[in-house]
């Protein structure tokens, strides 16, 4: 984990997909309810932009008997598929949640972090 300093606001859109890097069905706020065995693209904004010099951490965290039965329950960190984003698939039934972490590529310090975005998988 890096030092937070908290300087730069960090937020999270999502999106629910049928593929991964596909067109986006519905948009997603926090706490909705997706289906098992889709996509959910997930991207950290920041009021100015993410710039270049910075990358994006995820923290992507699995829940519920399913994932646990598959070795699934995650809490690690995760880079960015894309820049700023993050492709999830729904493959477990449960409350799952994802963070974002800007850190300077320099200092590898953290200079932002997201409140939880939650996603219900049924």
């Amino acid at each position: 984990m890096w030092p937070v300093e908290d300087r730069m606001a960090v937020s999270i859109t999502a999106g629910q997909s049928t593929f991964t890097n596909g067109e986006i069905e519905r948009e997603l706020t926090s706490g909705d309810v997706v289906p098992k065995n889709r996509w959910i693209k997930f991207a950290a904004r920041c009021p100015t932009g993410i710039p270049a010099d910075f990358r994006v951490w995820w923290r992507v965290a699995n829940t519920g008997g399913q994932a646990a039965r598959e070795g699934q329950l995650r809490g690690g960190f995760w880079p960015s598929t894309n820049p700023g984003v993050r492709w999830e698939p729904t493959k477990f039934r449960g409350v799952h949640w994802v963070e974002a972490f800007v850190v300077n590529r320099r200092t590898d310090r953290c200079v932002g972090k997201s409140e939880p975005f939650f996603v219900v998988i049924e």
